[in-house]
């Protein structure tokens, strides 16, 4: 009840989105976030530091283990059945028993292709970034998707392979992208999803022209003004209304 205003972009809501919100809908132009590039090693660890075979596929979901819906373990069999060449890897969480609870509902599920299903150890932000440096491909969660990772693995021109739905809390990375002017990564339904994120990981001129494409398009991402300046003209419009409504009682 002491929140006014729910502040969001154009980018990332939908037409029905006011629905979603008991709030005020305020939607900016621009994404509500500033980021700037992350600071990547200058020398790269292998993949045997990380524990993870060389010469294979990997596909990469660095999202916080509790945003693994059961609804998304059907994308990792799918891929992993297709791409026998192909691994995924989860980053542990700090806590063990939220790991262990996926461990156990993917090997209960699927346990022909478990073996492939690699968790690496929580670690530091450095290996994170040479981690993602090494990944073929990085995988959305549904539902609730990523902000940081996102980001981070865009500036390592690694493609995030994301799928969209109508709420907020699934939008992110498709905003980024569509703020960078790229769609390719955008998958329409799971079976699209499975598909893209295979045909990224096995088909290295793919790979290559949409790494380019990200790199290049970075700048209307990182260190981006616009969204300081817009939320500052937010907060003075926010400021005006408060005002304005004490005077007129």
């Amino acid at each position: 009840s002491e929140m006014d205003y729910f502040v969001s972009s154009e980018l990332m809501e939908t037409n029905e989105s006011k629905k979603h919100y008991s709030e005020e809908l305020f939607l900016l132009k621009s994404l509500p976030t500033y980021f700037s590039y992350p600071n990547f090693p200058k020398e790269l660890k292998p993949l045997s530091y990380f524990g993870l075979p060389e010469g294979k596929n990997l596909y990469l979901c660095s999202q916080n283990l509790r945003k693994v819906h059961p609804d998304f373990d059907q994308i990792l069999e799918k891929i992993l059945k297709c791409d026998q060449n192909g691994i995924i890897v989860f980053i542990s969480n700090k806590y063990s028993e939220i790991t262990n609870a996926l461990k156990k509902r993917l090997q209960n599920k699927y346990p022909e292709v478990i073996e492939r299903i690699k968790f690496v150890p929580f670690m530091s932000e450095i290996d994170y970034l040479n981690l993602l440096l090494l990944s073929t491909v990085a995988l959305d969660t549904l539902y609730y998707v990523g902000t940081n990772t996102t980001y981070e693995a865009l500036a390592a021109g690694l493609p995030v392979v994301t799928l969209p739905d109508n709420f907020h809390r699934s939008r992110h990375t498709y905003a980024v992208y569509k703020q960078m002017g790229l769609y390719e990564c955008i998958a329409k339904n799971i079976d699209d999803y499975v598909e893209l994120s295979i045909k990224i990981a096995t088909n290295k001129n793919f790979r290559a022209d949409l790494s380019k494409s990200i790199l290049e398009n970075c700048y209307k991402i990182f260190d981006n003004p616009n969204s300081i300046e817009e939320l500052s003209e937010f907060f003075l419009f926010a400021i005006r209304q408060q005002k304005e409504k004490n005077n007129s009682f």
